[in-house]
């Protein structure tokens, strides 16, 4: 009886530690210290942005375990220190993995084929990326060179399965995220290219056409990480393009759907004539996340979101969208208050120039935040302001935000300084305000990349034109410190 109680407690602890048909567990080994690992798993067999991460603690000696539910091979993330790695597991699979300098180690199934996949090089669709394609005009251009890139990892995978280091379900769940992959940034080129005016080139639409042929949105299964954008580009962009060319829709009545907030609510029946079941579900969770976590606040997302809950009641996505849903109802609740007396708005019609601005300001050492309404990243430090309050006040300095936003956003300008809180002095920028600063105080000439920090002292001497984020208080309290203010 007693070697029968040892045996069940010894396949307890098996069983809880080694995956099950529907699970895959991990264990990351690292050599050089860390506090921990983040990993962002599937929800439902997708990706959704940054959402379902979890931070591993260390158990001692570098090593870091989980185990996730897993019905279908899915896309994963591993981050181990400021390192970034995709990964895809299968159900019912134990993996190790080690970190080796900077590239990681498999051992046990398909090792081989998760340290080459791990290793593939997925920049974003940059500025940076974009201009590596600006002088190819043609499908046939952009073919060649998009081949090229698939063909060159798609041999590294055949070679691995002709020498039986992985399987063949292996190369075709690798296969698929590649084709994807590369098919969203065919779109993204080919898209790019549309003006307002002039229709795409024939070959390019044929292009776009056949890449959506080969790379259908409705999928089953493997679900590649590529593929949320890739669908947008599809759903949203391309159906777009096609009714503007058809004359059912122009460029200055999107603008003007956009300004009043309707954007959204247009885009619905495009989403809803062109998708069904579980897909659709997909792409409207990632379609509310995308749009919602970028701050924009636009109420109509609001309505979108009970129609999401109404048609899919039990979706896996829901408690990571509503989140965001309800700070766009709290935008627009706190948005009805006045503005508070420690906010102070400067006349823009008057000032032409940042060096006017200084000169006017004179006297007072300033932190200067350039922002702009429709810029998510610079929203995202305002989170960081409680922290920062206290390091200016102590260093005798004051915030000045300056927002580039036409003058046509002014309501929502003023609506977004209720919301966030931004007590301190606001001048929205004049054209010919932007278009001085852009040439003589910008990080880039010529070029306003926002958000941009400045810390400007008492005679209005410019200090630093690239001044810490509020997010790095630390190095911003030492940058104000300096015996150079």
């Amino acid at each position: 009886m007693k070697k029968l109680f040892l045996l069940v407690c010894t396949l307890i602890t098996f069983l809880a530690y080694y995956p099950q048909s529907d699970q895959v567990s991990i264990e990351i080994s690292v050599e050089t210290p860390v506090e921990s690992v983040e990993v962002t798993c599937p929800i439902d067999g997708f990706i959704l942005w940054n959402q379902k991460q979890d931070t591993l603690s260390s158990e001692g000696n570098g090593k870091f375990k989980q185990s996730y539910a897993l019905s279908q091979a899915g896309p994963f993330r591993i981050k181990i220190g400021k390192l970034r790695f995709r990964t895809l597991f299968e159900p019912g699979q134990h993996y190790d993995i080690k970190l080796e300098g900077q590239q990681l180690l498999f051992s046990g199934k398909n090792a081989a084929g998760l340290t080459l996949f791990s290793q593939l090089k997925r920049p974003g669709y940059t500025f940076t990326e974009n201009t590596k394609f600006a002088q190819d005009t043609t499908a046939a251009q952009i073919t060649e060179k998009i081949g090229t890139l698939i063909q060159q990892e798609k041999e590294q995978f055949q070679q691995l399965e002709a020498q039986g280091s992985i399987t063949r379900e292996f190369r075709e769940l690798a296969f698929r995220d590649i084709d994807y992959y590369y098919a969203k940034k065919t779109l993204d080129i080919i898209l790019s290219k549309e003006t307002k005016n002039e229709p795409l080139e024939a070959s390019l639409v044929a292009l776009m056409d056949k890449t959506i042929k080969e790379n259908p949105v409705q999928l089953s299964g493997f679900i590649p990480e590529d593929w949320d954008y890739f669908a947008d580009s599809v759903i949203i962009y391309k159906k777009t393009y096609e009714l503007k060319q058809a004359g059912k829709i122009t460029s200055e009545k999107l603008d003007a759907l956009y300004e009043a907030g309707e954007l959204h609510n247009w885009r619905l029946p495009l989403i809803n004539d062109q998708l069904s079941g579980q897909t659709k579900e997909h792409y409207l969770a990632f379609y509310l996340y995308d749009r919602a976590v970028q701050s924009r606040f636009e109420k109509s997302l609001v309505g979108i979101f009970k129609s999401f809950e109404q048609e899919f009641p039990e979706s896996s996505f829901t408690p990571y969208i509503k989140p965001l849903i309800d700070k766009i109802v709290t935008y627009h609740e706190r948005i009805e208050a006045p503005l508070s007396d420690k906010v102070k708005i400067l006349d823009g019609s008057t000032i032409t120039n940042f060096d006017q601005l200084r000169e006017q300001l004179k006297g007072q050492a300033y932190y200067v935040d350039l922002w702009a309404t429709w810029c998510s990243p610079c929203k995202m430090e305002f989170k960081h302001n409680v922290a920062i309050d206290p390091v200016l006040k102590n260093a005798g300095y004051e915030k000045l935000y300056i927002s580039i936003d036409k003058a046509s956003a002014r309501e929502k300008w003023i609506d977004n300084i209720k919301y966030f809180g931004l007590e301190g002095t606001h001048l929205l920028a004049s054209k010919a305000f932007v278009e001085d600063f852009a040439t003589h105080h910008s990080l880039q000439k010529e070029m306003l990349i926002i958000p941009q920090y400045l810390i400007v002292n008492q005679e209005g001497e410019v200090v630093s034109r690239d001044a810490p984020k509020p997010s790095q208080s630390d190095m911003l309290g030492a940058a104000l410190s300096s015996p150079r203010r």
